[in-house]
């Protein structure tokens, strides 16, 4: 283990300032102002891991405060100290069987004490071979996808133009093999939180008018809220957590997961931009392994609450291209900074977003936009068939 006050066997210039974050924005956004819920980096070698690992240490070591610095290399027994601010456990998908104790141990410590705890991988936590509570563990929090540099990019953070690719994927019948909203209205009726009958019917109607390209997406959102309304935080979170684990999880397919770390795997920005509300999507963006989710955004209100109202922009027919131009100016990006676009989609509520792209790939798609797709000449993929 590192305590780090001055850290020990990190490398000094490694910092926030000089990170060139390329596709890794919303990580190094986030990484300076971490808060106290977790934080998982994945990526390849040369993703800029460690470069973030470090540079959170000498931000807490600036600050006068210390860091636990934990990794596969470092032997148990690893203990835990109320002195920290911050903990750092490394090369996670290399931990063995006593090291997996002791991070799950250093994981409880650190929620008692209020303490960050930053985490960091070569796979995403759905894909780490590790005992089934620290791999939920390190899932739980926020997940960030991290990838290389292209040459480009590096040109680009010396002032030069940008030339990498950009991949935006549609949930639900797209990466999915059903619509996780739909499902979401039959898993509250099983929960016995609404009237079966009136409920069922209103959700497939809702359905309907989704498929047919005439949905009220507010009228929608508030339907979809109002079960919540009047459920604790807890109950609100327990009930997510089981739709995952019961109806979501079961049907994750590897072709999916597959198509997802080959755009990665290229070095593609990769983001999920969904019409399904960010309380349903936001675990499933994580067991994708995707950081990035451009989803409708539930307004809260005071205490965290639920209001049944969107905040924003809502992720939803033309909405979606809005919002994803919105996500790329945080990082001071364009459209035109790609130099190739892929968009998978099967609904024609996505057209806007799909003529976007320099590759519109229609998956498994509805019949009206397998015909367009076809007049067009774009791509059909039948990922699940």
């Amino acid at each position: 283990m590192k305590q780090i006050p001055l850290p020990i066997g990190v490398i000094a210039e490694r910092s926030f300032e000089n990170f060139l974050p390329g596709g890794n924005a919303a990580a190094l956004a986030h990484l300076r102002s971490p808060g106290t819920t977790p934080v998982y980096l994945w990526g390849p070698p040369g993703s800029g891991k460690s470069h973030l690992l470090q540079a959170a240490a000498h931000r807490i070591a600036a600050d006068g405060l210390r860091t636990g610095w934990f990794s596969a290399d470092v032997a148990v027994p690893w203990v835990h100290e109320d002195a920290w601010q911050m903990i750092v456990i490394d090369d996670c998908d290399a931990l063995d069987a006593a090291q997996q104790h002791a991070a799950f141990g250093l994981f409880v410590e650190a929620a008692a004490d209020g303490q960050s705890l930053l985490a960091a991988g070569r796979v995403p936590p759905v894909d780490l071979e590790l005992r089934e509570d620290l791999r939920t563990r390190l899932g739980w929090g926020h997940v960030h996808a991290l990838r290389p540099l292209a040459e480009p990019e590096v040109r680009a953070g010396r002032g030069g133009r940008r030339n990498v690719n950009l991949c935006l994927f549609d949930l639900d019948d797209t990466l999915l093999p059903f619509d996780s909203d739909h499902a979401w209205g039959e898993f509250v009726i099983r929960l016995g939180w609404v009237d079966e009958t009136a409920y069922r019917r209103a959700n497939d109607a809702h359905y309907a008018d989704y498929q047919a390209g005439r949905l009220d997406i507010h009228a929608y959102i508030g339907f979809v809220a109002a079960p919540l309304r009047g459920r604790t935080s807890s109950e609100a979170e327990a009930a997510q957590a089981r739709f995952m684990r019961e109806v979501v999880a079961p049907q994750l397919r590897p072709s999916a997961l597959e198509l997802v770390r080959e755009h990665q795997a290229q070095g593609d920005r990769v983001a999920l931009v969904t019409a399904t509300n960010d309380f349903i999507t936001a675990p499933i963006a994580r067991a994708l392994g995707i950081a990035d989710l451009i989803a409708v955004r539930l307004e809260r209100g005071a205490g965290g609450t639920i209001t049944g109202r969107i905040a924003g922009i809502p992720s939803f027919r033309e909405g979606k291209v809005r919002r994803v131009e919105e996500w790329l100016l945080e990082s001071g990006c364009r459209w035109s900074d790609f130099q190739r676009i892929s968009v998978y989609s099967d609904s024609i509520n996505d057209l806007a977003l799909l003529e976007h792209a320099t590759d519109a790939v229609a998956t498994n798609p509805t019949p009206a936009l397998e015909a367009i797709a076809r007049e067009r000449g774009w791509r059909i993929l039948k990922l699940f068939a």
